[in-house]
């Protein structure tokens, strides 16, 4: 009688576990924050260069890199935009901060860079320097949990890492 009333204790306890870790697996997945990049408006006179959390969680930003050449540069986007134009480049250009510690909800949509001056001129240029073959910009996020996700955008595009 003693054996099966061990036996039922510890099977009641392998059931108990195997709950505790469902639950835990279902509370991560439910703040999941999943982060896109995308162009809008290309070849047209408003372009936009965007971050949206896809996800059903909030994204912590926890780093931002930029790369031109291989070399990694201590610019913003908007400083880099700056740096890349010359003096035959007249646009105006508006831009979202974005940095370590930013949160962003999920629906929640950041245009990090577009111009504003309505030119199909200057939303090919502002696209051509951001789709620069040369250039990465590269997110690094993560959940309340402290789970890890990076979003980059590279010469093949947009990418998400995990």
């Amino acid at each position: 009688m003693s054996v099966s009333a061990v036996f039922i204790s510890l099977l009641t306890l392998a059931v108990f576990l195997y709950q505790t870790n469902l639950i835990r697996k279902q509370q991560h997945m439910s703040v999941f924050p999943y982060l896109e990049m995308g162009h809008s408006g290309i070849s047209n006179t408003s372009y936009e260069f965007a971050v949206e959390n896809k996800g059903i969680g909030p994204a912590l930003v926890s780093k931002i890199e930029i790369f031109y050449e291989g070399e990694k540069i201590d610019k913003t986007l908007s400083e880099f935009v700056k740096f890349r134009t010359t003096e035959k480049d007249s646009f105006l250009y508006y831009y979202s901060s974005i940095y370590p510690g930013r949160l962003i909800s999920p629906n929640e949509n950041i245009v990090l860079i577009g111009n504003s001056d309505d030119k199909e001129s200057s939303s090919d240029r502002l696209y051509e320097i951001i789709n620069d073959s040369d250039f990465k910009f590269i997110i690094e996020y993560e959940s309340i949990y402290a789970e890890k996700w990076s979003v980059k955008k590279n010469m093949y595009g947009v990418e998400s890492l995990d």
